[in-house]
């Protein structure tokens, strides 16, 4: 009666690299924020998107939803084709524009009427976690942009 031992190796395991995303695993507490805007000309209500083309009298109204449960300030400011800023919310004379926080949507309050002293216009949008000016920006948690475009009536 014999017994035999039969040891099989098939050498190192090769190592195939595992996906995953860049940087650390843990997920930061992000904003769940999002941002639109609508476009009024005449009677007829649109939602704008970049590249949307407008005339002098459109009006612009500003819309975001905020799920975050810590303070968040807002910065809303337009850019015209030759680099001149207008900071529209906060006003001038007001202070620091904190977000509304929930699940339903908020509408800025006031709105824009577009002129036609430049043909692009850009606006753009900054949330940071504490006040900030154009001068004094913080770092924006959420940002987006929209460039449009005037056209002739």
């Amino acid at each position: 009666f014999a017994v035999g031992l039969l040891i099989v190796w098939f050498g190192p395991k090769e190592h195939h690299p595992s996906i995953r995303p860049k940087g650390p695993h843990k997920i930061v507490d992000q904003p769940k924020l999002t941002f639109q805007f609508f476009h009024r000309r005449g009677q007829t209500i649109q939602q704008g998107k970049s590249q949307t083309h407008y005339q002098a009298g459109d009006q612009l109204r500003f819309v975001y939803w905020n799920e975050h449960t810590k303070p968040l300030y807002l910065l809303l400011w337009s850019q015209s084709a030759d680099g001149k800023k207008t900071l529209l919310y906060p006003g001038e004379k007001e202070g620091p524009f904190q977000l509304k926080a929930g699940t339903m949507r908020y509408t800025l309050p006031g709105g824009i009427v577009m002129d036609a002293s430049t043909a692009q216009e850009r606006f753009y949008v900054c949330v940071s976690s504490k006040p900030g000016t154009l001068d004094k920006m913080q770092p924006c948690l959420y940002q987006t942009s929209w460039l449009l475009v005037r056209t002739q009536k």
